[in-house]
């Protein structure tokens, strides 16, 4: 049943008048309730019962033995609106959108993210195109990486399966997470998932295939690599954006895809 709100928004209807009534005393015969509203108001007889009448075809007062009150089924809507108006609200108010403008500031902002996050005592866990590069990082961001991954499980699934992306792996795996290189994992953008929130990271069209191109050209981490690493990824303007919300039930899942690759 569609829950009709028109009594409740405006205070000097008589429908919301009625309401009034009956909340502080029910049932009412219609009479009680013209005699009340007279007092409030410069209103018919016949303007109380069209009034009455209307709010008994919109379900929203019931009739029983000549006696007026309130439909439990319209409280009920009306509670069960203000619920979902809440439940998007707070959807709403901690669903976050950062946008970044290059490799090196988005790679500070998910150090310092996955550092402070609660865990919620579950694994963390990140899937990715490709290994995210570990350069332009300097000493005090790889401490923050070595201290919250001693205190916490980390599990990386990587689809890619370049030499980058073992090299860049192997970095990780020194610094204490779990890796697995070649995940069949299937994704459209990269993620993090901390306790019951989900990072979903997207990078600008003109970024992934840098990284892609880069990636499957180059058959060692050498100086020329990590030339174009730095000047096409880590140092180059792009657009890159983290949407950080709370969803339990899309974080499980996650979790389960890449915990699945370490089976």
């Amino acid at each position: 049943m569609e829950t009709n709100l028109e009594p409740l928004l405006d205070k000097k209807s008589t429908k919301k008048i009625i309401l009034d009534l009956l909340i502080e005393k029910q049932p009412q015969t219609l009479k009680e309730l013209y005699s009340s509203i007279k007092k409030q108001k410069d209103i018919s007889y016949q303007a109380t019962h069209k009034a009455v009448q209307d709010m008994e075809s919109e379900k929203i007062i019931q009739k029983n033995n000549n006696k007026l009150s309130i439909n439990q089924a319209w409280i009920d809507g009306i509670s069960n609106t203000i619920n979902s108006i809440k439940q998007k609200q707070s959807e709403e108010n901690t669903t976050k959108i950062y946008n970044l403008d290059s490799y090196s500031q988005f790679a500070k902002f998910i150090i310092e993210q996955t550092a402070t996050l609660p865990d919620e005592n579950q694994p963390s866990v990140c899937a990715m195109k490709h290994s995210w590069p570990a350069l332009g990082l300097d000493q005090s961001d790889l401490l923050k990486i070595s201290k919250f991954l001693k205190e916490r499980e980390y599990y990386d699934a990587t689809c890619g399966n370049t030499p980058l992306d073992v090299s860049f792996a192997k970095t990780l795996e020194k610094l204490g997470k779990k890796v697995k290189i070649g995940a069949k994992i299937k994704i459209d953008n990269d993620f993090v998932v901390q306790g019951n929130t989900v990072l979903k990271i997207i990078f600008e069209k003109k970024l992934k295939n840098n990284i892609h191109k880069i990636f499957t050209k180059h058959k060692k981490l050498d100086e020329s690599a990590i030339q174009e690493i730095i000047t096409k990824i880590i140092t180059e303007k792009n657009n890159i954006q983290v949407i950080i919300y709370q969803d339990k039930e899309m974080a499980e899942e996650m979790r389960k895809k890449v915990m699945r690759e370490f089976d």
